[in-house]
């Protein structure tokens, strides 16, 4: 019995740290990142926002999450980004994100 109540308490920080969500400001700084690794310019700070739904539609069937993200020096890019959580086994790559500069 005190094998189980060891394991219980040594695994149980192991399986509540896997649904700790991300600090406030890390989705803003990964599609900062995104953008900047894609070669555009983009300053602090980053707005995250909705995109319409025609524009969601197509990433979405390609497995992506698009956001629209306006930085802080005016310009405005979609960001496609794959889901947090890793695909199912046996489900193919991870797609790459996707940035494109909005008018």
């Amino acid at each position: 019995m005190r094998k189980w109540i060891l394991a219980a308490l040594v695994l149980f920080p192991v399986s509540a740290g896997a649904d700790i969500p991300p600090p406030p400001g890390a989705a803003e700084d990964y599609r900062r990142d995104l953008i900047r690794q894609a070669g555009h310019s983009c300053t602090e700070p980053v707005v995250l926002r909705q995109v319409t739904s025609e524009q969601a539609e197509s990433f979405r069937l390609k497995g992506l999450q698009p956001v629209l993200a306006q930085c802080g020096n005016g310009k405005r890019y979609l960001v496609a980004t794959p889901p947090r959580r890793p695909p199912p086994p046996n489900s193919g790559p991870r797609p790459a994100p996707v940035v494109m500069a909005v008018e």
